[in-house]
């Protein structure tokens, strides 16, 4: 079923492509399905990896709303910006972005197992799934290693993010919602990762501190 929705949903992403071009990246509803797509690109290719099938029940309800707010939003582009060559500079941006956010999603399911796991050896609670979790290295190995890539990523897409605000909007563009909304995920993210390579977050903080990330980004 989930790949029969991954493909519908590539054919759909393909078509408004086709359609709109370099410019589908200012639709918000095919913003809502490309977030979505990528978060089941990210999760296809961490269970080829790792092997654990439950990241596809943390990951895949968060792709499914996302595809049902798509729904109920403006699905046509809006007016392109006047420079040209805007559009592929923005299409770079939202990827970066989209990509980032995708894997932060990804060590957000890794956080939830990890904790669960350790819970459950510490002898706190039974769970059903008990038997079902991954190791605990297995779950911490994959939140490292996607918390630390998805970082460089972010802080790329960010800079291209102001860029592009900086020379498409005019007057205080560094106080638009998006920017600002950027600014405090990018900050808090920063502080996670010098913890981490400081060595001043052990796994359990981490995996909070992704956790408390999550929360920013969905709100």
């Amino acid at each position: 079923a989930t790949m029969i929705a991954f493909a519908g949903l590539t054919l759909e992403l393909l078509a408004m492509l086709a359609h709109y071009g370099s410019a589908v990246m200012l639709a918000t509803a095919a913003r809502y399905l490309m977030a979505a797509w990528t978060i089941m690109v990210v999760y296809f290719v961490a269970e080829a990896r790792y092997r654990i099938r439950l990241l596809g029940s943390i990951l895949m309800p968060v792709a499914l709303v996302l595809m049902l707010v798509a729904m109920f939003v403006d699905n046509a582009p809006t007016d392109p910006p006047p420079i040209a060559g805007l559009n592929t500079f923005l299409a770079i941006h939202v990827a970066l972005i989209f990509a980032s956010f995708s894997l932060i999603f990804l060590a957000f399911a890794a956080a939830i197992l990890y904790l669960l796991k350790a819970r459950a050896l510490k002898g706190r609670t039974a769970l059903a799934m008990d038997a079902a979790l991954p190791a605990l290295d297995t779950s911490r190995q994959l939140m490292n290693s996607v918390f630390k890539l998805a970082f460089p990523l972010l802080t790329l897409g960010l800079i291209l993010g102001a860029a592009y605000a900086a020379s498409h909007l005019h007057g205080d563009w560094f106080v638009e919602p998006k920017i600002v909304a950027g600014t405090v995920i990018w900050v808090t993210y920063a502080a996670l990762f010098a913890g981490q390579h400081l060595g001043r977050l052990t796994p359990p903080g981490l995996a909070r501190g992704v956790l408390m990330l999550f929360v920013i980004i969905s709100l």
